[in-house]
C-alpha cells in the first residue's frame, strides 16, 4: 500500500490540471466515454453479455432516479454495507440471542434510534395535514 502511494503521488500531484480539464468536456462527448468504458469493464470481469446488461439496466435505474428526484446515495450505502449489516446481525443473534439486541443500552439506544427514525417522516406528515 505504501509503495501505491508513493507512484500514484506524483501523478495525482503533477496531473490535477489536467483531470480538471475533464470538467470541461461537454456532456454529449463525455456520456458515450463512459457508457464504453462502464460497458467494456462489466464484459471483461467474466467475459460474459449478461454483465453488460445488468449495467445497463442499473445505468436506466440511475438515469430514472436522477428524472424521479430519488435520491440515489442511500440505495448504494445499502447494496454495499446491506450484506456485512445482515452477516454481523445474525452472527450477534446466534451468539447471544435476542436479549443482546434488547438488554444491552448501547444496542437498545440504537433500536430506539431507528424505530425514531423509521416513524419520524409518517408524524411529519400527520403534523402536516
Amino acid at each position: 500500500v505504501l509503495l501505491a502511494n508513493v507512484f500514484t503521488f506524483p501523478i495525482g500531484l503533477y496531473g490535477n490540471r489536467v483531470f480538471a480539464l475533464v470538467g470541461k468536456i461537454s456532456p454529449r462527448v463525455l456520456l458515450p466515454m463512459i457508457v464504453t468504458l462502464s460497458l467494456l469493464g462489466s464484459f471483461t470481469l467474466k467475459n460474459s453479455l449478461f454483465d453488460c446488461w445488468i449495467c445497463l439496466l442499473f445505468g436506466v435505474f440511475g438515469w430514472a432516479c436522477k428524472r424521479l428526484a430519488i435520491p440515489v446515495a442511500p440505495l448504494i450505502l445499502g447494496l454495499v454495507l446491506g450484506n456485512m449489516l445482515e452477516m454481523n446481525c445474525r452472527r450477534m443473534l446466534i451468539m447471544g440471542g435476542w436479549s443482546q439486541l434488547f438488554f444491552r443500552p448501547g444496542a437498545f439506544g440504537m433500536v430506539i434510534l431507528a424505530l425514531v427514525f423509521l416513524i419520524s417522516p409518517f408524524l411529519k406528515r400527520r403534523v402536516k395535514a
